[in-house]
């Protein structure tokens, strides 16, 4: 009898590790799945900060300039009031087409296995790359993405000295 008992905890816990095993790949299943198809970008915004402040109150201290007229450099900075426009189709077999602005590079994608993460790779004129986005929210139908770059010492005083921290955070949605 204590063998028999035995015997059906074993297979008790077989039976739920393969569930669980099963429910954790289906979430990541889930957010590969949501991802594939062909995204419009809906809109974008550029947050750019300099030595820790926001790179419109720099502009406004550094330069002594009214906060409209910081604004208008700021907005020059990131690329004018329109953000980048176009799409990116990602496929089943990893692999993604990128179009932006009349630019269009290719190659493969892997989502973390916690499916906060989407990397993207491939190859461009300056050689390999690969791009860490983290995906802040995901739907069916939407895609918010977060893109850091590195944190970069920049002259901003042209002393010829790197001096200040510059920090770019782009955030974009895109649409099914």
């Amino acid at each position: 009898m204590k063998s028999l008992s035995k015997v059906s905890f074993l297979i008790l816990v077989s039976v739920s590790l393969v569930f669980f095993n099963s429910c954790e790949k289906e979430e990541g299943e889930t957010v590969s799945n949501d991802l594939i198809g062909t995204w419009t970008i809906s809109s974008s915004s550029i947050d750019v900060s300099v030595g820790g402040v926001d790179f419109v109150t720099y502009i406004m201290n550094e330069f002594e300039v009214p906060k409209e007229q910081a604004e208008f450099f700021a907005n020059l900075f990131a690329g004018g009031e329109e953000g980048p426009s176009g799409t990116i189709t990602i496929k089943d077999d990893n692999t993604y087409t990128l179009s932006i602005d009349g630019e269009t590079e290719s190659g493969t994608w892997a989502v973390s296995s916690d499916g906060k993460t989407l990397t993207i790779s491939g190859t461009d004129e300056n050689g390999a790359y690969s791009d860490d986005m983290t995906i802040v929210s995901l739907t069916s139908s939407q895609l918010v993405l977060s893109i850091v770059e590195d944190s970069e010492l920049v002259d901003m005083d042209d002393d010829d000295v790197p001096e200040t921290t510059l920090d770019i955070m782009m955030t974009m949605t895109l649409t099914k």
